[in-house]
């Protein structure tokens, strides 16, 4: 739904660092009424980003399947090239890459710590890492039947103490250097859920093991 997803774009609107982020938002073609949302997303954040660049990912193009790895490849190669043509083209190893999903709510300093956990890394390092904030499922939690909020609080103590100290998987948010995705392809579009294989794919992408770097601080995402 429309206003889901503005929950999620405005928490990002309200950041510290907005005004230095680029907003890509990937539909996918066979979302309802594509264009008027396209239309109603550039009029309420034309002021909020330094760019929205909406994309539309087409349907059922040969090799693909239908999933969040196609339409997040897309958006991020249709961007990247309309940047590129007008003359804006980014600086790899200095452009920092959030793939999201559209039921998170961000706090609204998350991407200058973001900024300063990069910064922090060495330069080799940041071109071998990705960043992963803890996601604490509760979105609506009080809505939720007792075995999926008792399942989300479990997620939340599997991916603090395992997925992330020991670099095993990235999960549904996540950031990572622009040199890295592109080393690694982007995502791969015969898959349908991205943050399954993407860290090996990442890996793969530099021939040596990719860590996953905490940012200390949590977003509220979606129950699962």
């Amino acid at each position: 739904p429309v206003d889901l997803i503005c929950k999620t774009i405005d928490s990002i609107a309200a950041q510290t660092r907005a005004k230095g982020i680029i907003m890509v938002i990937g539909l996918e073609e066979r979302t309802p009424d594509y264009e008027s949302k396209i239309e109603y997303f550039e009029n309420r954040y034309k002021n909020s980003f330094h760019k929205l660049i909406p994309t539309v990912h087409p349907y059922n193009i040969p090799g693909e399947v239908a999933g969040t790895c196609s339409n997040v490849n897309w958006a991020i190669r249709q961007s990247t090239t309309q940047l590129r043509d007008e003359g804006t083209p980014l600086d790899p190893e200095m452009t920092l890459v959030t793939k999201m999903d559209t039921d998170a709510m961000f706090l609204p300093n998350h991407f200058e710590i973001l900024e300063r956990e990069f910064l922090k890394l060495s330069k080799a390092q940041r071109l071998e890492y990705t960043f992963q904030s803890p996601l604490m499922y509760n979105l609506s939690l009080d809505e939720r039947w007792f075995f999926t909020r008792v399942t989300g609080i479990l997620r939340t103590y599997f991916m603090l103490g395992f997925l992330i100290p020991h670099s095993i998987n990235t999960m549904s948010i996540y950031h990572l250097s622009l040199s890295l995705a592109r080393n690694a392809g982007y995502w791969i579009p015969n898959y349908q859920m991205e943050d399954i294989i993407q860290n090996l794919n990442f890996m793969c992408g530099i021939g040596k093991q990719v860590r996953i770097h905490l940012l200390p601080l949590p977003v509220v995402s979606g129950p699962t």
